[in-house]
């Protein structure tokens, strides 16, 4: 029971994503004008599938709204805290390299002055403080090239941050142009798919339409447009189509050639109910001459169907067969009636019997 129970929820959802194939949906289409409890799973997979779809683009809205705001911010904050990072461990290290002061001379060795030496002996013994000055000066130089390189390379280095930054800025407005390109379109899809839930729904509430109506149908004839297809409706509100036409509010189409067309009627509530009519091909003549004169010695010519046998009969006003005959394809009358003689002046009405069922009438006033 649960396998045919899967295998039924598993067509389902090939037919509400438009996969089953062509004769398996048409299949799966009559039964479900015909299985109640078919129906109503279907109407349960919809409700679930509109519940999966809004699911997803909830999610996705809330994708793009961290995307668009909470990220960027983040990103920028992280980049300003990277550099004070760097700039820190540089000084730091150009702290860590400087050299130190002396903070206490050497003991001098010049000579003591108990010895009795002059002033002008014991000063070329004093340290030369000219020298060590210079001395000191040429090893101060390295530590402030070696500053300026520290500072070149901090420069170099935010420069590169800035350009990363830049770079993933960048990177971002792309992405959100992306995401909401996006989300426009499955916006658009969520529109006609709801459009379509909204018109599956008003079909179900139409179930109980039955439209009142009258029809009649008048033939064509053969390679002719010439059929006619007459409503009038019994119901207000009601409008009529043709499968071959536009949706119209007219009851009569025109000009139709001899075929199958199916009918489409609509009421207000967009409930729709379709019918198939027919119109049928006639071999009646389409044209006939309406006068014919006997003193003339005129003949009256009617063109028949060659592809039927045929029968035509000629009555008068009272109803009185004046002549009855078996043409091919032309029927030819002299005014004469079966004993060859002249009928009167008057309405003659021709009959004409074919040999498929079909009969035709024919009015012609013969004069003198």
């Amino acid at each position: 029971m649960s396998n045919g129970t899967t295998d039924i929820e598993e067509k389902i959802d090939l037919y509400l994503q438009k996969k089953l194939p062509e004769t398996e949906r048409k299949s799966f289409e009559l039964k479900l004008s015909q299985d109640v409890s078919l129906r109503e799973k279907l109407k349960e997979q919809q409700a679930l599938h509109r519940l999966l779809l809004e699911a997803g683009l909830k999610d996705l809205k809330q994708q793009m709204q961290y995307d668009l705001v909470e990220r960027p911010a983040r990103m920028k904050k992280i980049g300003w805290v990277a550099g004070l990072l760097a700039l820190a461990i540089l000084v730091l290290i150009w702290v860590l390299k400087k050299p130190s002061t002396p903070t206490s001379l050497q003991p001098s060795t010049t000579p003591e002055l108990s010895q009795g030496t002059s002033n002008e002996k014991i000063l070329p013994s004093l340290p030369n403080t000219e020298s060590a000055g210079l001395k000191k000066i040429e090893k101060e130089e390295p530590s402030h090239t070696e500053e300026a390189s520290h500072i070149a390379s901090e420069e170099t280095l935010n420069s590169n941050l800035a350009s990363k930054e830049n770079a993933n800025i960048t990177e971002e407005k792309n992405n959100s142009s992306l995401l909401a390109n996006v989300l426009e379109r499955t916006n658009a899809t969520l529109e006609k798919t709801q459009e379509k839930t909204n018109t599956a729904l008003a079909n179900r509430d139409c179930g109980t339409f039955k439209p009142v109506y009258e029809k009649s149908v008048q033939p064509a004839h053969k390679q002719q447009a010439d059929g006619k297809i007459n409503l009038k409706s019994k119901m207000p509100g009601l409008e009529f189509s043709l499968s071959q036409g536009s949706q119209t509010s007219a009851t009569v189409f025109e000009n139709l050639t001899a075929g199958e067309y199916t009918l489409i009627v609509q009421n207000t509530k967009g409930c729709t109910a379709e019918e198939q009519i027919i119109v049928p091909v006639t071999h009646c003549p389409a044209e006939s001459p309406k006068t014919f004169s006997v003193s003339q010695e005129q003949e009256y010519v009617l063109s028949l169907d060659a592809e039927l046998d045929a029968k035509v009969q000629v009555v008068d006003r009272s109803q009185h067969t004046v002549l009855e005959t078996t043409p091919s394809h032309q029927f030819l009358w002299n005014g004469r009636d079966s004993q060859q003689q002249m009928v009167a002046p008057g309405l003659y009405t021709l009959y004409i019997r074919y040999s498929n069922g079909e009969q035709c009438l024919v009015r012609v006033t013969v004069f003198e």
